[in-house]
């Protein structure tokens, strides 16, 4: 199964359907973990909206075969939020979704 890197062409079809403010410049902070163990490249920063702007951007991805990297907050320290070889991924950054639907004390979730 044969993956492709993030490119133009995705940056295209996602700012036609989610607009222009979904897709931000790389900046270091999303190439390293805290501890500098590892670093890696990506070839798109999308920042999404809602649940729908991530289903979005998910299946536009998934349409081209490019690999998706999800980043929360970026305090992980196995790296998983680092694509260290593979096509340069679109990294789905949850940053502006801060809104709490729910909460469940009970279980501990929020």
């Amino acid at each position: 199964m044969d993956l492709n890197p993030a490119d133009a062409k995705l940056a295209d079809a996602i700012r036609a359907e989610l607009g222009d403010d979904v897709l931000r410049p790389v900046s270091e902070r999303y190439l390293e973990e805290p501890r500098n163990r590892f670093a890696g490249e990506i070839g798109l920063l999308a920042l999404p909206r809602s649940v729908q702007d991530v289903a979005a951007l998910a299946r536009l991805a998934s349409d081209v075969r490019v690999p998706v990297v999800p980043y929360g907050g970026g305090t992980g320290l196995v790296g998983g939020q680092v694509m260290t070889s593979a096509p340069l991924p679109l990294l789905i950054s949850m940053e502006r979704m801060t809104a709490i639907r729910a909460v469940y004390p009970t279980e501990n979730v929020l």
